[in-house]
């Protein structure tokens, strides 16, 4: 199985890890890539692995469901997501167990098809990965009790062609693409929720700094939510251009220390090791440690060295900078 650390600089994901390649997945992906896996650009130093993907026309899928939330549809994402798997596993390839997620699991802006990040190297894919995307398709009230359930059933078990057949009855079909018509309502909905949450924004200063982001996945069978720490406020275009990090770790340390610390805080009043966030399955807490600044979350400022549970959106202060917490 590969570790792979992951890096947001704007509109670029850059993953980083060791790991061998293999030649013939490597010249599908470069000569025949199925439209399903993200292009990238691959920088090899001896057995050092950097993977660059260009996310300038794609959203995350969790990033997608946040924005839209009821008007997106959950059951045409899931057959798209089960086509896009359905497509990669045809041409051998199967996405990594730890990208399978959905902050790194995309959807194009405008075509509004999945798309996974598959890699030319070995890696853990055991059944079941589209099932641990359903808790974020559920968000958009598609599916009812019963159907859920059974949907649930047949995606732990990679059953596509029965969860097909329950998903377009009476017969299977291949999800279509939307007419020009949906797709200019799609990107005014996104443009209309960005300007919203834009224009209700308070006025957050940051000072032109570069960041070094870097969490190891997990690489644990058992499904583990995932926190997101961005500068821009969820669901604008400063959210997805500005710094981004992923939670993908039981303890992440943020501080001055780029040596000791998971999250670098480029601020003279933040500490070298200033604050931790701590995952317990599906709950954040976050913990001073001791700051001469504080922390400050929602506007009320945290007690040094006790834990306090993180709510799924929160915004946070470390020293005088900000960033906005959630959670999928």
């Amino acid at each position: 199985m590969s570790a792979w650390t992951v890096q947001r600089f704007g509109s670029e994901l850059v993953l980083e890890g060791r790991g061998d390649i293999d030649p013939h997945l490597l010249n599908i992906l470069l000569r025949h890539r199925p439209q399903a896996s993200l292009p990238f650009t691959l920088l090899k130093e001896r057995d050092r692995l950097v993977f660059i993907f260009d996310l300038d026309h794609f959203v995350s899928l969790g990033q997608y469901i946040h924005v839209l939330g009821r008007k997106a549809s959950g059951r045409a994402l899931l057959l798209s997501l089960i086509e896009a798997m359905q497509t990669l596993n045809e041409h051998l390839l199967w996405p990594d167990a730890s990208l399978a997620t959905p902050g790194l699991v995309f959807i194009h802006k405008v075509k509004q098809t999945a798309h996974f990040i598959a890699l030319p190297v070995a890696g853990y894919h055991p059944p079941g990965m589209l099932h641990a995307l359903l808790p974020t398709l559920e968000k958009t009230g598609d599916f009812s009790a019963d159907k859920l359930k059974t949907i649930s059933e047949l995606l732990a078990t990679d059953d596509y062609l029965k969860a097909i057949e329950l998903l377009s009855p009476p017969r299977v079909e291949t999800v279509k693409k939307p007419s020009l018509k949906d797709q200019i309502k799609h990107r005014l909905l996104l443009w209309q929720y960005q300007i919203k949450a834009h224009l209700q924004r308070k006025s957050v200063t940051y000072d032109d700094r570069e960041f070094e982001i870097t969490a190891p996945l997990s690489e644990s069978e058992e499904s583990q939510a995932i926190g997101i720490l961005s500068e821009g406020l969820p669901g604008t275009v400063e959210e997805e251009r500005g710094q981004k990090a992923f939670i993908l770790v039981d303890e992440f340390l943020v501080g001055r220390d780029s040596q000791r610390v998971d999250f670098r805080l480029d601020d003279e009043r933040c500490g070298r090791i200033h604050a931790r966030i701590i995952r317990r399955r599906d709950l954040f807490f976050i913990e001073d440690l001791g700051s001469t600044n504080g922390t400050i979350v929602d506007g009320l400022k945290l007690p040094k060295h006790r834990e306090v549970r993180l709510p799924e959106q929160a915004k946070i202060q470390f020293g005088s900078l900000v960033y906005y917490f959630t959670s999928e």
